[in-house]
């Protein structure tokens, strides 16, 4: 388990198709991001579902940070549906280097 990594768990309810930023700040130091690469990036656990909201525990590793910005649907994509208490973790990119990923991470974030 995962539970050392994570900041304490935060709660957040999406009612409209939303989007995640992750993002890293210029302050942290490569060697740190580096030996956690291995690591999840953030865990999503879905707590509540309605119809049209659902409300998700979010876990992130502290160095990053993280926005919610809503944004309307544009591309068509195959659904994965999970109901309460499943989740996802996201990783880093696999096949990318590690370098790579910290500096998309610094650039522009990952969505």
């Amino acid at each position: 388990m995962d539970h050392h990594l994570f900041t304490q768990p935060s709660v957040s309810e999406i009612n409209q198709p939303t989007a995640l930023t992750l993002r890293l700040s210029d302050s942290v130091s490569d060697l740190l991001v580096l030996s956690t690469m291995s690591n999840p990036l953030v865990e999503f656990v879905v707590s509540q579902v309605n119809r049209t909201q659902a409300t998700l525990i979010i876990r992130i590793q502290p160095f990053l940070t993280f926005a919610f910005e809503h944004t309307q649907p544009l591309i068509q994509t195959p659904t994965q549906r999970r109901s309460v208490g499943q989740g996802i973790k996201l990783y880093p990119s696999m096949g990318v280097a590690p370098r790579v990923c910290i500096e998309q991470l610094r650039r522009r974030g990952v969505d």
